[in-house]
């Protein structure tokens, strides 16, 4: 009986450490998995970033491409103010992009990169447009024919009589 019983507390014994063994390893593993799941979860963060920073500069030159056939259909001779207010506007997103990727390492540049001037360079109507609005800031304001002929001051002789 004496040698069931210290057999017994033995195995028992065995099983207890075998077990914490075992405990121990599985912590061990489980942590490496957690390492392994957040580096990955960074770099598909990193990747995501790096894609909605694109998807962001895709949707700006897409507004830059509606403003060039908006203007290409109302034959427009230069740019009001709102519109370059837009297109600066949408220069500084698309510049805030690019450093992004470059700061991020994920700049592949030409052709699936474009800087600024690249982008508008592809639309030559508002490019046009643009540069001559940074030139001449200030465009006069539309007159026709029927506000130049009312705003015109009226000359008379001196000592003519009216």
């Amino acid at each position: 009986m004496n040698f069931t019983l210290v057999s017994l507390i033995f195995f028992f014994m065995l099983a207890l450490i075998a077990s914490a063994v075992f405990y121990y390893l599985s912590l061990q593993n489980l942590a490496s998995i957690r390492r392994e799941v957040d580096k990955l979860h960074a770099q598909a963060t990193v990747a995501r970033s790096s894609t909605m920073l694109r998807n962001e500069r895709a949707r700006c030159q897409q507004q830059l491409a509606g403003m060039e056939a908006a203007l290409l259909a109302s034959k427009q001779s230069a740019l009001d103010i709102q519109e370059i207010a837009q297109v600066d506007a949408t220069a500084l997103e698309i510049k805030n992009c690019n450093q992004a990727l470059k700061n991020a390492g994920d700049w592949m540049g030409l052709p699936f990169d474009l800087e600024w001037v690249d982008v508008l360079e592809k639309l030559p109507h508002l490019n046009v447009l643009y540069r001559a609005s940074l030139l001449n800031p200030s465009p006069p304001p539309a007159v026709t024919l029927d506000s130049q002929a009312a705003s015109a001051p009226q000359n008379t002789p001196t000592g003519a009589s009216q």
